[in-house]
């Protein structure tokens, strides 16, 4: 076995067998705001409002005296951004991102009626972060610049190394911040797909935060997939639930081996976790993800049984049963997008080839408006069967089928299975089946 594949051995039985660590809670507690807001041309600066709301709390509310100072206790549940809000006689003057952090001092100035130009913050926690965002729009002009020209890969890669060790230099300039710690997970996430190895570590260097935890699922596990398959994600997934007893992070984590068996197209394994999965965990929220996901790895893939549905059209029903003997596209439009309005003749010429061997077209809009479904027909041809405006909203079609962005597309069978299922403007795969389907004889 060669000497990099014992490493990664290595390194996940170390990970594995590490004792549960205590979750590390964000520091809350006091901060000191304080400072001066003046008004351009008066002598009396009293009555000038600042406050930070989150979540319904208010975290410091402080009114300014004649000469303009105030002076505040916040209470900081975590160190983030927040956001401050000047105000005068119920009037709204200003809101600024602030950072709070426990501990920290922090000083506001600012003038009424330039306060967009002249407030300002001062302390620790917003110098880090006013470093951290210089960098931050440094390496995005330098993105946005490589797009524009041809960079070879190797450049590419070895400057997303770079940048990520500069990112982590924040630390170094301001150690503890808010800022440094966002830096460091920005620093790990941009080694995604780079250098795996080297991302991991910098992850596994978070510490234990249930957001360092959170990078490490999404990051660490996708890395390890591309490393050494499913097997190897599970088996870090695995590694890291044995770190915690926390119920919310194990949750996360076997929510995360149900996406290592998607991204691996094992579908059985996929339902298998799915069934697990609901039979762990009643959070009402997760166990909607996961049964949405269960009926459409049951009911709507390629290889499935396509639910029974019903079309309302305008003098009958289109009931699914009654296409069975025969493949038939389904799709799910809206006649405003541009982009099946660019691709609608290059149906008809799909339709023309897939009418010769017995395959049905029906389209499903989902405009309720009579003027637009009128108007799209006004210049356009109509050569199968459309549902009239508003049948979408009077059927269970959104449900039954989870039509949940447009266009939505399903090529179905003779059998009744699903042999396509289609998000895209991009109709070459829809193209390839439908010609080889014409392979066939025409159906009686």
């Amino acid at each position: 076995m060669r000497r990099y594949a014992w490493m990664m051995m290595l390194a996940l039985i170390t990970l594995g067998c590490r004792p549960k660590q205590k979750m590390e809670v964000p520091p809350s507690g006091p901060a000191h705001v304080g400072g001066v807001i003046t008004v351009d041309g008066y002598d009396d600066f009293s009555g000038i409002q600042l406050d930070v709301v989150a979540r319904g709390d208010t975290l410091f509310k402080a009114m300014t005296d004649m000469a303009g100072a105030f002076a505040a206790t916040a209470r900081v549940p975590e160190p983030a951004i927040y956001t401050v809000q000047v105000s005068r006689n119920g009037v709204r003057l200003h809101v600024s991102d602030i950072i709070l952090a426990p501990g920290d001092s922090i000083r506001i100035e600012g003038s009424i009626p330039t306060l967009p130009r002249t407030f300002s913050i001062i302390s620790r926690e917003n110098e880090a972060w006013s470093t951290y965002v210089r960098v931050k729009l440094q390496y995005d002009r330098l993105i946005r610049n490589s797009l524009q020209i041809e960079i070879p890969t190797d450049s590419i890669l070895s400057m997303a190394k770079q940048w990520s060790d500069l990112f982590d230099s924040v630390e170094d300039s301001h150690p503890g911040t808010y800022a440094a710690r966002e830096a460091r997970y920005l620093a790990a996430r941009m080694l995604n797909s780079v250098d795996d190895a080297r991302m991991i570590g910098k992850l596994n260097a978070l510490g234990f935060s249930r957001t360092a935890f959170d990078q490490r699922l999404m990051f660490g596990a996708e890395a390890r997939f591309r490393q050494g398959g499913a097997k190897a994600a599970y088996g870090y997934v695995d590694s890291l639930k044995k770190l915690t007893a926390d119920p919310a992070l194990l949750m996360m984590a076997d929510k995360r081996r149900v996406e290592i068996a998607i991204f691996d197209t094992d579908i059985d394994r996929s339902l298998a976790e799915l069934t697990r999965f609901l039979s762990t965990y009643s959070d009402r929220e997760y166990r909607e993800w996961a049964l949405g996901l269960r009926y459409e790895l049951e009911n709507l893939i390629p290889g499935r049984l396509l639910p029974p549905f019903t079309v309302p059209m305008r003098a009958d029903s289109l009931a699914s049963v009654n296409l069975r003997g025969r493949p038939y596209l389904i799709e799910f439009v809206a006649f405003t997008d541009p982009g099946y309005q660019r691709d609608y003749q290059r149906l008809l010429d799909l339709h023309a080839k897939a009418s010769a061997a017995g395959i049905t077209f029906i389209t499903v809009p989902v405009d309720a408006n009579d003027a637009v479904w009128n108007g799209f027909f006004t210049e356009r041809p109509r050569r199968w069967s459309v549902a009239p405006p508003g049948a979408f909203q009077r059927s269970a079609l959104s449900e039954v089928l989870r039509v949940e962005q447009l266009p939505t597309r399903f090529l179905v069978g003779a059998d009744g299975m699903v042999l396509l299922r289609s998000f895209e403007h991009d109709l070459d795969e829809l193209q390839g089946y439908i010609l080889a389907l014409t392979q066939t004889p025409a159906l009686p």
